[in-house]
């Protein structure tokens, strides 16, 4: 089995509290929010079913990327979107982000969005 084909069983599933660590040590390398994020927000946030809505995209047993949205004025906010820098450009970030377009659909919100900043070439 090639390389690529063997990503194609990445999957994406909601973050669970055994997460945290994985996506804490993720945001804290990869991550480009302006604030770090801390434990606890982390967990916080997987805990919130009402107001968040958390992703963990997995590959063989290892947590590889992540994406924190928050529910908010009938929108779905993405703020945070990462994946291992080593594991980009095999169609995981955007395996993370139609699960959540998809929740959105469902949600019947209005609009998905995320902030980016202009530095962020990729």
């Amino acid at each position: 089995m090639n390389e690529n084909a063997s990503f194609q069983t990445v999957s994406i599933k909601e973050a669970e509290i055994s997460d945290v660590s994985a996506i804490y040590n993720l945001s804290l390398r990869f991550s480009g929010a302006t604030d770090a994020w801390t434990q606890a927000e982390i967990e916080k946030i997987i805990k919130d079913h009402q107001g968040y809505y958390t992703l963990a995209a997995e590959w063989n047993g290892e947590i590889i990327g992540y994406a924190l949205a928050r529910f908010a004025w009938g929108k779905l906010h993405l703020m945070d979107i990462v994946v291992k820098e080593e594991m980009r450009s095999r169609g995981i970030g955007k395996k993370l982000v139609t699960q959540l377009i998809d929740l959105a659909k469902s949600k019947v919100l209005s609009e998905v969005y995320l902030e980016v900043k202009a530095s962020n070439m990729p």
